[in-house]
């Protein structure tokens, strides 16, 4: 009888630890209350289609980078990240990771302040050469259009008001 009432006595006390310790782990896989206040935020107000924005993201050091936010004429929003170098848009050397020429000007075509139909994310520099001139063109869905380079980066975002959250 001594035995059943210490086994018992056991397992309810376990039962309860395991209980208790699953409550507190549970609880911990819960976002905190102020997840996403830290993400970056681009107001996007004035943004109309055929509209593009681009913000540096300001961070110190070798890993800085430019995010490019693109309506296009159906009212779609794409975010885009590139890394830059000396506040140059760094080129892919055939990855995005591997660097590449430094780019002046990079974008798709704009005429009069809107997004040239049909035209492509490439760098505009009359300098480039013509390996990275054909093999580094993007359409505007991020897609390249070469054989052998990577597409551009997409950013995860929320709009909130007239804000957008990116989730980097």
């Amino acid at each position: 009888m001594r035995k059943k009432l210490l086994w018992s006595a056991v397992l309810i006390i376990s039962f309860v630890g395991i209980g208790f310790l699953l409550s507190l782990f549970g609880g911990a896989l819960n976002p905190p209350a102020n997840a996403g206040e830290n993400l970056p935020r681009i107001n996007i107000s004035a943004l109309e289609p055929g509209g593009i924005i681009t913000q540096d993201a300001g961070y110190e050091g070798w890993w800085n980078v430019r995010y490019i936010i693109f309506k296009n004429y159906n009212s779609e929003i794409s975010v885009f990240v590139v890394p830059l170098r000396e506040g140059l848009v760094d080129m892919p050397d055939l990855r995005w990771w591997r660097r590449g020429p430094k780019c002046k000007n990079f974008g798709p075509t704009i005429f009069n302040g809107k997004v040239v139909p049909n035209s492509y994310f490439k760098c505009h520099d009359p300098e480039l050469n013509e390996w990275l001139a054909t093999e580094n063109v993007w359409s505007l869905d991020g897609t390249n259009l070469g054989t052998l380079t990577d597409d551009m980066k997409k950013v995860k975002f929320k709009i909130k008001g007239n804000d957008i959250l990116l989730y980097i």
